[in-house]
């Protein structure tokens, strides 16, 4: 097996178009930019979002805030601490990593939940 049969060939790139080199060429005299207006002219361009005046809708939507990706927090149930509590006798750094629950690159600790393991029921309203 030849390893030049495993790709196709590199296709020459088109030739560049020339223009301004007579009628006859197809790009002569406006050079394929038309008669007047904006475009027509040299430097005539607008930036990415231009709008033509209009605000553009970069501007126009609210803004979302920033969150940092590297200064995200892990989230741990408080069933989950209080287990750790109860088989190391104090909750640090060291020991949450040692039990899985708090990453190497993590930022800080979020607490959720019940203090127990089953939901608290909730209140029933008397019926009328």
């Amino acid at each position: 097996m030849n390893p030049a049969d495993w790709y196709p060939l590199r296709q020459p790139s088109p030739r560049r178009t020339l223009v301004g080199r007579g009628i006859g060429s197809g790009h002569g005299k406006t050079c394929g930019r038309g008669h007047k207006g904006q475009l027509s002219r040299s430097g005539g361009f607008n930036k990415v979002a231009f709008e033509g005046g209009q605000t553009p809708l970069h501007r126009r939507l609210p803004k979302r805030g920033f969150a940092r990706r590297d200064r995200q927090g892990h989230s741990v149930r408080m069933c989950q601490l209080q287990r750790v509590a109860q088989h190391n006798g104090r909750i640090n750094a060291p020991t949450l990593r040692q039990h899985g629950l708090l990453g190497s690159g993590a930022w800080g600790l979020k607490a959720y939940g019940t203090s127990s393991d089953t939901p608290t029921p909730r209140a029933r309203r008397a019926a009328p």
